[in-house]
């Protein structure tokens, strides 16, 4: 049984022809037209690799939010893969919430809060943990904003995330516990606002 467990990043979304592209330099808030829940959804696979030999990809993810001001410069919410998620295409994978926090000033950024993954394959196990309280996606082209007929489609490419191997029965595959590692998150979301709609201008 394997075990990794990490607070990845993420909320990446693809393109849609349709969609009007709003520009990182030019993002400066999150507008909603009410307050309220939103829901949301992955577009395509998300992929966490830890910097070592592990892979996780997960094809299903149901994102949560709320929404309490009609303006502000971040957005909190949650994320959600279970029971979709294998491991190096060869083992079954669950994924805990993850709270995330996104944030439109002119440098993008997304600030990771938690994230789990719990991995099962060939016996093996091993724990993976992210640092908490990091904040990344400020590089070119990391995390950018797409509205899209009053949803939101968050596009990230997260790189050098912090992990540490906790536990690892194979070093090979998981690495040596007390190995620092840098990662990556790549994944699609769209969001909507229940009953209203929710962009970055």
């Amino acid at each position: 049984m394997r075990i990794i467990r990490t607070m990845g990043a993420v909320f990446v979304v693809v393109t849609a022809l349709s969609a009007v592209t709003t520009s990182a330099a030019l993002a400066e808030e999150f507008i909603a037209s009410k307050t309220g829940k939103l829901n949301g959804k992955a577009l395509n696979t998300q992929k966490f690799r830890t910097g070592g030999g592990a892979t996780i990809e997960c094809t299903e993810a149901a994102v949560e939010g709320e929404v309490t001001k009609l303006k502000g410069t971040e957005q909190a919410w949650s994320i959600k893969s279970s029971k979709s998620c294998t491991w190096l295409g060869i083992g079954k994978a669950e994924s805990t919430l993850g709270d995330y926090t996104l944030f439109v000033p002119k440098e993008l950024s997304l600030l990771m809060v938690n994230r789990d993954y719990l991995v099962a394959a060939l016996g093996l196990k091993c724990h993976d943990l992210v640092t908490a309280g990091q904040t990344r996606g400020k590089g070119g082209g990391e995390l950018e904003y797409v509205n899209k007929s009053g949803k939101l489609e968050v596009r990230n490419k997260i790189t050098n995330i912090e992990n540490e191997v906790t536990e690892s029965s194979s070093e090979s595959l998981c690495g040596k516990v007390g190995e620092k590692k840098l990662g990556t998150y790549e994944g699609s979301y769209e969001v909507e606002l229940e009953g209203g709609t929710i962009e970055v201008k």
